[in-house]
């Protein structure tokens, strides 16, 4: 019963020696050049800013990518569905079809509500 506990904290101390090796690595390795100021602000890839980080996002950007998360996550869904079609019988296609139903709701709600205009 023990060699089962040594089994699991010998994998969880090689683990961790593994992540740590991966983290300093490259603090060994890398070269350390120093560059100008602006090369460390956020998100501009070493060009000077040209406008305030704070820029409102127009919200229809945020409900266009919840649309794609749904239907991504409807294909990860549907793809064991289809591999196991046959064995799930007559049950397994009624409760794809109501899922599908209601995917389908959602999506005409969001085109009725006009989220794929982009004016």
């Amino acid at each position: 019963m023990t060699t089962d506990y040594i089994t699991i904290a010998l994998f969880l101390l090689v683990s961790l020696a593994i992540g740590l090796v991966m983290l300093l690595i490259p603090f060994i390795v890398a070269k350390r050049k120093k560059g100008p100021p602006s090369k460390y602000d956020a998100y501009e890839c070493g060009n000077k800013p040209f406008e305030t980080p704070r820029k409102i996002i127009n919200f229809k950007f945020f409900l266009i990518a919840i649309l794609f998360i749904i239907f991504e996550v409807e294909m990860c869904i549907m793809f064991p569905y289809v591999l196991g079609a046959e064995s799930l019988g007559l049950t397994g296609y009624i409760v794809m079809m109501i899922f599908l139903g209601l995917l389908t709701i959602g999506f005409i709600y969001e085109w009725k509500k006009g989220v794929l205009d982009w004016d």
